[in-house]
């Protein structure tokens, strides 16, 4: 048996959530209970199907989870397996079909200021430039300098002051993405959703936003929920990691992650804890990679008989397609 550091940690939380057990290192003595603040968001038994060719497919299914306020949350599972579906509920895009997601124990209706979402791509105005981008979060500010001198502080939080004139085609895909960071955050919303906002970075330009993203909730304590299919990254930036199965969408198991802060991605730590998430995902991997195999078959099948090959699958293959 594998023996991890104390500060690995992982608590055994199914009695809150309803999660498979995630693992747990035995105490001498009972700890004290702990009355918890109202989660800032709160998750109910939510299920979400969508119509398909072949039928109905279930994205999620009986998905419950809470995650505290200034928590940095993160979601990881394999492509298709709802990752993306949760994010949109949580932003109030996208309804449930059954269950219910609560903000501040408030039902979510639809979205709202006081929830940011940062999608893979940057989704800046071309013709505005920086700052002016960062200031379109701004509206509500009447006082055109206070505007601008708030727009600033963002673009200085993410060390883009210098390029506040520049106009988006002139920045690299990382500054693109720092500026949303930017302009996220001058709404100030009490949560900040990101969606795999590296995914169309290179490695390097991913590395450092990494340590930029840490730094930024260090300063500012957001709430944060952060989908990532990279597991090295939610064990670096998140609190809590909950991995999810495969479709129907369901939260396998849910990690407490007790390491220090800042945190590195090359810390043998960091690495030990993602190996024991990533070992959970290449099953879910598998038995994707499986369905994949034997409905190829069943076309065969189908095509030997005379009958018509199938166009499309319910299922997702391991790429996914952005549920």
């Amino acid at each position: 048996m594998s023996v991890f550091p104390t500060k690995l940690r992982l608590q055994e939380i199914t009695q809150r959530n309803g999660h498979r057990e995630a693992g747990a290192f035995p105490t001498s003595t009972a700890e004290p209970s702990v009355t918890k603040p109202p989660a800032k968001i709160r998750l109910e038994n939510v299920s979400v199907t969508f119509p398909g060719r072949q039928g109905e497919v279930s994205a999620l299914e009986n998905v419950s989870l809470s995650i505290q306020p200034g928590e940095f949350a993160c979601l990881v599972g394999p492509s298709g397996c709802g990752k993306s579906t949760l994010l949109n509920i949580i932003a109030g895009l996208l309804p449930t079909q059954s269950g219910t997601a609560y903000k501040d124990e408030t039902k979510i209706s639809g979205a709202g200021p006081d929830r940011a979402v940062i999608f893979q791509e940057a989704a800046l105005f071309p013709w505005l430039t920086t700052v002016q981008n960062v200031e379109f979060a701004l509206k509500h500010v009447r006082n055109r300098r206070e505007r601008r001198d708030r727009a600033m502080e963002y673009l200085k939080m993410v060390h883009l002051m210098r390029f506040a004139s520049a106009h988006p085609h002139e920045l690299s895909g990382g500054m693109r993405q720092r500026v949303a960071i930017a302009r996220a955050l001058a709404m100030d919303p009490d949560v900040l959703l990101m969606d795999e906002p590296f995914a169309a970075l290179d490695a390097q330009t991913r590395d450092i936003l990494i340590g930029e993203v840490q730094r930024i909730w260090l300063e500012t304590r957001k709430t944060v929920v952060f989908v990532t299919h990279n597991v090295l990254e939610a064990v670096t930036l998140g609190d809590r990691v909950f991995s999810m199965g495969t479709r129907p969408g369901r939260i396998k198991q849910e990690i407490l992650v007790q390491l220090s802060r800042p945190r590195e991605l090359e810390s043998p730590e960091t690495a030990r804890m993602a190996q024991r998430i990533l070992a959970d995902l290449r099953d879910e991997i598998s038995k994707i990679v499986q369905e994949e195999s034997d409905l190829a078959d069943q076309d065969k099948e189908r095509g030997r008989a005379g009958g018509p090959a199938s166009v499309s699958h319910s299922g997702a293959g391991v790429m996914g397609d952005g549920i």
